[in-house]
């Protein structure tokens, strides 16, 4: 929420409505000290910690070419239900922008495992950027129906939704037609 709050205030300044994107920014500073206070971070940034040595000593047993093996084994699976959702017509974009995320950012994670080429992954962020810049309009014209500061950016976001979507149906396409000559 406080990462989509700043996308629309930004969008909001750029567009000119500098007043109701400075509200959506009031108490910013304390919002980000609340996340960095937080214990749920607490525990992210523990396990990052830690994660080095939990490798090092998984190596060390032996146990790191399994480890290997069910990363792989999760990232086809990954690939396989990306590559099902597009051949699903009446697929979820939001949800498909999120199978896209993962498989993009495993790949990225895992180079050696080499599943996608650097068309590929340029067809998956190309189709990640798409899908969010429709998720955005989206969420933004719900928002416009609770709060009337909104109002005067509600015909631009329907046409750039419109725009959205259909650059990410010709992405989406494009990356369907990758995906079956693999």
């Amino acid at each position: 929420p406080l990462r989509d709050r700043e996308v629309l205030a930004a969008e909001l300044i750029g567009c000119g409505h500098a007043e109701a994107g400075q509200r959506r920014l009031a108490r910013w500073d304390s919002a980000f000290a609340s996340v960095a206070a937080s214990p749920q971070l607490t525990r992210v940034l523990a396990i990052v910690d830690v994660f080095p040595l939990f490798l090092r000593a998984a190596e060390r047993e032996g146990l790191a070419k399994s480890l290997v093996k069910r990363v792989d084994k999760r990232l086809v699976k990954q690939w396989h239900k990306l590559h099902e959702a597009l051949q699903d017509p009446g697929h979820d974009r939001h949800r498909l922008r999120l199978l896209i995320k993962r498989v993009r950012y495993g790949d990225e994670a895992y180079p050696q495992l080499d599943h996608a080429g650097k068309k590929l992954q340029r067809l998956l962020k190309k189709a990640q950027g798409d899908l969010g810049d429709w998720h955005d309009r989206l969420q933004w014209l719900l928002q416009a129906k609770d709060h009337p500061d909104l109002a005067p950016c509600k015909e631009s976001w329907e046409r750039q939704l419109r725009d959205a979507e259909r650059n990410a149906d010709l992405t989406l396409d494009a990356l369907q037609a990758s995906l079956k000559r693999r």
